[in-house]
């Protein structure tokens, strides 16, 4: 590469390179020294020097008679060029390997469908903090996966290396802020006596470290926008800090849930019915109601293992194999949710009370369940 350039440009245009180079590489050491932590600052300033030094030896290369010159020359210029293709790679989110476009267009397109369906279907069957939560959180997976698509064509982007990290990342807590509600309904519906907490604690204590997640989560994103090394640091500790936050959370949740399963289990083999709500016992009955924990328990098992797999990728770094390889980004990420998404589709909440059964945990510590005030509808009313 190096002789045939040398060959091709002539000296006048090699001094011409030359001093273009010289001009930009004043501009580079400008902005390095007015943020030293800057990546691109300091990116710039790497490639322009090396790029100096490779038109440099081109042109002793074109002007020497000495082959020891000329070879030393070469081999300088050979070094620079190695040089100008890390720091590119390195400019290359990723670690350069390109997201897949059919694999994230593919989830990108289920993301869609499961928002549509759940925006219609929980609000067809009253389910609305469900269906709300749940298509915010869809919201934000279906704009990681977009940004991945784009960034295959675009991996220096900045802005949509940010936005699938964020999108994906913070999209679980609002998906897990509507299965948590669905503890504190169910326990209404079997029986509260059978709960470790009452259901509206269920409701603020989970639901409010849901919003911690999503808080520190959300300004890990918005400190890493800031292209500097240093925020990018902070931003990173903030996403691990959150996403920490949420393991636990869900730790405790499954403590919560399980306890609550085997307790309700218990009380079925001592006696039977008679020690559940009486006043439920038709929506108990029905058979997408029995299957209903069963869904709930896989969906969480299913978030949990893509969480703890997202704590692993940002401690061992961005460019790890865990963060750049799909290989582990697709089943451990992409499937789980997947997962998750499909069981509470089809063993959604509306399906497993019956369309237009509320349960409502209200802030006056009272649940309201039954259907829409029509002529012939009742309201069950309950103290908790």
């Amino acid at each position: 590469m190096s002789s045939t350039l040398s060959n091709t440009l002539g000296y006048s245009q090699l001094a011409s390179i030359h001093s273009s180079l010289e001009t930009a590489l004043v501009s580079a050491q400008a902005a390095y020294t007015s943020n030293s932590y800057d990546k691109d600052a300091v990116r710039t300033l790497g490639r322009v020097s090396a790029e100096l030094v490779y038109y440099s030896n081109l042109a002793v290369m074109a002007t020497a008679t000495d082959d020891s010159v000329r070879i030393s020359a070469s081999s300088q210029a050979l070094s620079a060029t190695a040089s100008i293709e890390s720091i590119i790679l390195d400019s290359e989110y990723l670690a350069g390997r390109k997201p897949s476009i059919p694999g994230n267009a593919v989830f990108f397109v289920l993301m869609c469908i499961f928002l549509g369906f759940h925006l219609f279907y929980g609000f067809y069957t009253k389910q609305r903090w469900f269906g709300i939560s749940w298509s915010c959180g869809l919201i934000l997976e279906l704009l990681g996966y977009l940004a991945r698509t784009l960034l295959h064509d675009n991996m220096t982007s900045f802005s949509l290396y940010v936005m699938q990290l964020t999108g994906l990342t913070i999209a679980p807590c609002f998906i897990m802020a509507g299965i948590y509600y669905l503890l504190a309904q169910i326990t209404i519906i079997v029986n509260p006596a059978l709960s470790l907490f009452k259901p509206s604690q269920y409701t603020y204590v989970f639901i409010g470290s849901d919003i911690i997640s999503i808080l520190l989560q959300a300004a890990g994103g918005g400190v890493s926008v800031a292209n500097d090394s240093r925020n990018w640091k902070q931003g990173k500790a903030l996403l691990i800090a959150g996403l920490v936050f949420q393991v636990v959370s869900m730790t405790f949740f499954q403590i919560c849930w399980y306890a609550f399963l085997f307790l309700w289990s218990r009380e079925l083999r001592k006696h039977g019915e008679s020690g559940l709500e009486p006043q439920y016992s038709g929506i108990r009955a029905r058979k997408a109601f029995k299957l209903f924990p069963y869904a709930v328990s896989a969906a969480v098992i299913f978030i949990y293992v893509r969480s703890i797999y997202r704590i692993a990728e940002l401690v061992d770094g961005f460019d790890s194999r865990l963060a750049t390889h799909e290989a582990y980004f697709f089943p451990l990420e992409s499937a789980m949710m997947t997962l998750a998404f499909i069981l509470l589709s089809v063993l959604h909440p509306g399906t497993a009370y019956g369309r237009g059964v509320v349960v409502v945990v209200d802030h006056s510590l009272r649940a309201v369940i039954g259907k829409e005030k029509k002529d012939d509808q009742k309201v069950y009313e309950m103290e908790l």
